[in-house]
């Protein structure tokens, strides 16, 4: 049976830990909606936004773009 939640956070760290699709408002309007991973690492976007980047995406060993081996 599918399960729909809905998280209303500034945490970004736990969106970017629970939610596969995320939906950025600002000023009451939509301005991404699309996948978590890919709005967390737009800097770009988050700073027009005031939103600060997971705290998890500031670590050096978080941007590589495949698992360590």
């Amino acid at each position: 049976m599918p399960l729909t939640q809905l998280i209303a956070t500034h945490d970004l760290d736990l969106a970017l830990e629970l939610c596969q699709r995320t939906i950025v408002l600002s000023q009451g309007r939509v301005v991404y909606d699309g996948p978590t991973e890919k709005v967390m690492s737009d800097p770009d976007l988050l700073a027009e936004h005031a939103l600060e980047p997971p705290l998890s995406y500031s670590r050096p060993y978080c941007q590589l773009e495949h698992d360590p081996a």
